[in-house]
């Protein structure tokens, strides 16, 4: 299926099978939608690495350990936000 997609996105003149698909969207092209991401990396880099750190400083206050597990996030932030942001989750 996936060289039928390549084959057809050549034969109407397209790079990719991608920027066929997105010919038509708003993004129009590949590059289109990689400079908009590249943009949100640079925009919001710096307030992400903030956040971690925000989030291991917090965890480490309750357990000692600033390690933080990918599945462990989601349940941290609910505690940091619930105890300093009068969220109530």
């Amino acid at each position: 299926i996936l060289e039928l997609k390549t084959e057809l996105a050549s034969l109407l003149g397209f790079k990719s099978y991608a920027d066929y698909g997105l010919e038509s969207k708003m993004a129009q092209n590949v590059q289109t939608v990689e400079e908009f991401l590249g943009s949100l990396t640079k925009a919001y880099q710096s307030k992400a690495e903030t956040e971690k750190a925000t989030l291991e400083d917090y965890k480490f206050s309750k357990t000692g350990s600033r390690e933080m597990k990918p599945w462990e996030r989601a349940y941290w932030m609910r505690k940091y936000e619930s105890e300093n942001l009068s969220v109530d989750t």
